[in-house]
């Protein structure tokens, strides 16, 4: 027996201290109600649980930020709408101006709402904010191609239509096959619109050809061309229509003569701004000189005298006359015998009918010539007629300043002869990657139909808005709200006044590009309302994973804690007991 170390208090102290740790590190879990409340408590817990913190806090802010993006993207669309509601009111304008119950006066009253509505959608565009974020931007650039669109819609609506129509009335032919559709950016050389044409492999291939370089801007189209004698693009496309249907249908149409084939086109067109400011004796001249050639030698001879000598044929045949000889040609006959069917064998071939033309007048006295004489007393290129036929000049019909006046079924189809292709992926300003003897179908051009055409919106400028919808860096999506000026919609040339039916095009195209983005602010909103309840699943089930962690399992350590309490007082009991032992030892000393 010993006194000087005991053992026995020594051993029961040491688990008293450990139990007292216990118990200390028990009380701080449940007061604290957190399991880790230092790293020696679980290192690797409390890196886990530091993680599922950032991520849950990051959460919390995304799940605001996505909220807040709604917010953003609901004032952008709620200010797209009243653009919309707007431009719906433009389009009623236009309708009521494109009815002839109105006078220019009404037109113009009709003009002054149609601008001030349009003044609002560029104020919309400018004074839309956010939290003081402007959210549209000023792109000052139109996003149709507004000269392809003037031209391709008027090609769909009118022009091809109008051209068969009056063709077939007074021609009696209707064009046949594939006529593909060109728009070039050419040199500004002179030559505005021609038709090209082959035969491969027994199939006719015909291309009329635009060429954009000639318009100096978008009223040029419709107000006609100053180095054209005012010409509109209108009466060149059916002049031009008239070239696509006779060589669709006439195996001879390379071996007419190029004035009947100008003359043709004219006499429909109405040419007297061909022939005006020249005298008989020029024109006739003009003529003889063009000879019987089938090119194109002498202009005035091809289309000036052309077009009289139509309307010279067209007042001796009567009203079927020219239909007859269209016809002929187009069942097949050569010119000669055409012009000899059609006269009943009084012009056996072309020479007996120019003979008769340029020949003696009937009245010798007074003029040289009967071309001469025709032109002076049943022609007239001083007044408004254009002297086409049907005309008041040609058929003492209605006054015609130009034959085309916009008729249209309202559909897309262009003509019911012809299967009208547009060409819009070729390199518009190289002629050579694209003809009728070479690369007639290429897939990677991707020619489509004419009623096919449509505008394609893929962006209507502006800058991308970047929303932070995630935890971590760069968890971002972006969205461009665009930009909606009247410029940018390519609303800026629309004329309701003087153009109503051209209006009506400008402002479907502008609904449509305004609908392509309320489409994707819509479609981003929902994506934002997912986003948000995919956050909100995740941080609920990280928040579980982090408290299972790092939470106080009250039921556990209650238990815990009665045990250690119970170790405590046991331990304080039984170091009592063992302090007490030395004393034995004085029984040894007694």
């Amino acid at each position: 027996m010993i006194i000087n170390t005991n053992v026995s208090s020594l051993q029961i102290t040491g688990l008293f201290r450990k139990n007292n740790r216990a118990l200390t590190n028990t009380y701080n879990q449940l007061s604290s109600g957190s399991r880790i409340n230092s790293a020696a408590d679980d290192a690797a817990g409390l890196q886990i649980s530091t993680r599922l913190t950032s991520q849950i806090n990051g959460m919390k802010v995304a799940s605001r930020n996505a909220n807040d993006s709604i917010s953003m993207m609901q004032v952008a669309e709620g200010a797209m709408q009243q653009v919309t509601n707007n431009l719906q009111r433009m389009r009623d304008i236009a309708l009521q101006a494109a009815n002839a119950t109105n006078t220019v006066v009404d037109k113009k009253s009709l003009n002054e709402e149609y601008l001030q509505l349009s003044e609002e959608i560029d104020r919309i565009n400018e004074a839309t904010t956010f939290g003081g974020q402007r959210l549209y931007e000023s792109n000052r650039s139109s996003i149709p191609d507004q000269f392809e669109r003037e031209m391709v819609r008027g090609l769909q609506s009118t022009w091809l239509g109008e051209s068969e129509k009056i063709i077939e009335q007074y021609f009696g032919i209707t064009g046949q096959g594939e006529l593909k559709l060109d728009l070039e950016r050419d040199a500004d050389d002179g030559t505005l619109a021609w038709v090209t044409n082959a035969t491969v492999g027994g199939v006719k291939r015909v291309t009329l050809t635009i060429d954009l370089a000639e318009f100096k801007d978008i009223d040029s189209i419709h107000n006609g061309l100053d180095n054209y004698g005012g010409t509109k693009l209108d009466e060149i496309v059916l002049h031009e229509m008239v070239h696509a249907t006779m060589v669709s249908t006439m195996d001879e149409f390379n071996n007419l003569p190029a004035w009947f084939k100008e003359g043709a086109a004219e006499v429909l067109r109405g040419g007297d701004d061909q022939i005006a400011g020249n005298s008989g004796a020029a024109v006739l001249a003009a003529f003889n000189a063009q000879g019987t050639g089938t090119t194109v030698t002498n202009n005035l001879g091809a289309y000036g005298g052309g077009f009289v000598a139509m309307r010279y044929m067209e007042h001796t045949l009567g009203d079927r006359g020219l239909k007859n000889v269209m016809q002929e040609l187009a069942s097949g006959a050569t010119f000669d015998n055409a012009l000899n069917t059609a006269s009943n064998g009084n012009w056996s071939n072309e020479a007996d009918f120019r003979a008769e033309l340029t020949g003696a007048a009937n009245d010798t006295g007074t003029y040289a010539s009967r071309m001469e004489e025709f032109m002076a007393e049943e022609m007239d290129s001083t007044n408004k007629d254009n002297g086409a036929l049907g005309g008041e000049d040609a058929n003492n019909g209605f006054t015609r300043e130009n034959v085309m006046t916009g008729y249209g079924s309202g559909d897309r189809s262009g003509t019911r002869g012809f299967t009208e292709t547009i060409i819009l992926n070729d390199n518009d300003s190289d002629q050579t990657d694209f003809a009728v003897n070479s690369n007639w179908v290429d897939t990677n051009r991707g020619d489509i139909a004419l009623q096919d055409y449509e505008l394609d919106v893929t962006s209507a400028g502006g800058p991308l808005h970047t929303f932070q919808i995630g935890a971590d860096a760069n968890q971002t999506m972006q969205v461009n709200f665009g930009a909606f000026s009247t410029t940018t919609l390519g609303l800026d040339n629309v004329d309701i006044v003087n153009r109503s039916q051209f209006a009506i095009f400008a402002i479907d195209d502008a609904l449509k590009i305004v609908d392509k983005h309320r489409a994707i602010l819509g479609a981003t909103q929902n994506r934002l309302e997912s986003t948000v309840n995919n956050l909100n699943n995740v941080m609920e089930n990280q928040i579980s994973a982090r408290s299972r962690i790092l939470d106080t399992d009250y039921a556990t350590k209650s238990a815990e804690l009665a045990r250690y309490q119970i170790m405590q007082q046991a331990s304080i009991s039984l170091m009592s007991q063992a302090n007490q032992s030395q004393e034995l030892a004085l029984t040894l000393l007694g």
